[in-house]
């Protein structure tokens, strides 16, 4: 049985386009010249691919997803740029991956991650390894996807001028009913551990919580300064049994508060708030 790449007669292939052995591309799919497809990669009807576009081994696409356009991004001038696709990745119907700004720059998605429908990569995005983004979620420019843990800048801009930069530590989140990891003592812990975070960020335990913490800070000028460091817990989507069976009823779970939370930020005289408030 032969391995050549499997290709529909309805698709448009440039024949500068590289595709190797076990590759199957389906109708009405468009390749443009310096795109390669590796080794048993599946291209949906109508996906299509731009000049610069890198598939990894295995990976699949659409249907109708995009890959590769040019940025939304008035800097950008034409200069070769391109995007990445990792092995096994599955990116899903009406998926979008722009080109990265910034000749020999390149937007990233990682190895065996699902991008679900609709989902939106900009230009010079990176989107780790395993990661699931799902349904409809929109990334900016130059946006990166961590993994189990990491750090979120953010820096709200006015006149195109960012004045201020704000601090977020993510983590998934681990223990559960124990002394140490629950409650204000958690809370103590991490303060302790990230002390340059404006935002700290846990999940894993179902619990839903927010604690404003105060805090003293001498800043690069010498001036002693407080500021508000926001601690929390982001609850679950999902719903524990039934209050009559199931493991979490023996366990004698309480039900958790679903959602998550809203916060926004607001200038007032010349200082940023962040307002939290809950999402349900």
């Amino acid at each position: 049985m032969s391995d050549a790449p499997l290709v529909h007669p309805s698709a448009v292939i440039d024949r500068r386009a590289r595709l190797a052995a076990g590759v199957r591309v389906g109708p009405f799919v468009v390749i443009e010249g310096d795109v390669e497809v590796n080794a048993g990669a599946v291209l949906h009807p109508g996906t299509v691919l731009h000049a610069g576009t890198r598939i990894g081994s295995g990976a699949t696409l659409g249907p109708y997803a995009v890959i590769g356009g040019a940025p939304m991004d008035k800097r950008y001038g034409g200069e070769p740029t391109g995007v990445d696709i990792g092995p096994g990745a599955e990116l899903r119907e009406h998926v979008t991956v722009h080109r990265a700004t910034g000749e020999g720059e390149r937007t990233r998605i990682g190895a065996r991650t699902l991008l679900m429908t609709g989902v939106h990569v900009s230009h010079n995005g990176t989107v780790g390894d395993d990661a699931i983004l799902t349904n409809l979620v929109q990334l900016g420019g130059h946006v990166e996807v961590g993994g189990y843990a990491g750090w979120l800048v953010v820096q709200p801009h006015r006149n195109g001028s960012g004045r201020r930069r704000f601090n977020v530590h993510y983590h998934h989140g681990y223990g559960g009913g124990a002394k140490r990891s629950k409650g204000i003592l958690g809370a103590d812990i991490d303060q302790k551990d990230f002390p340059d975070a404006d935002f700290i960020l846990r999940g894993h335990d179902h619990q839903k919580w927010h604690l404003p913490v105060t805090i003293d800070r001498i800043s690069q000028t010498y001036r002693v300064e407080q500021r508000t460091v926001h601690h929390l817990r982001l609850g679950s989507y999902k719903k524990l049994g039934d209050r009559y069976a199931g493991w979490a009823t023996e366990k004698n779970f309480a039900t958790p508060r679903l959602g998550g939370w809203w916060a926004r930020v607001q200038e007032r005289q010349d200082e940023y708030v962040w307002e939290v408030r809950e999402a349900t």
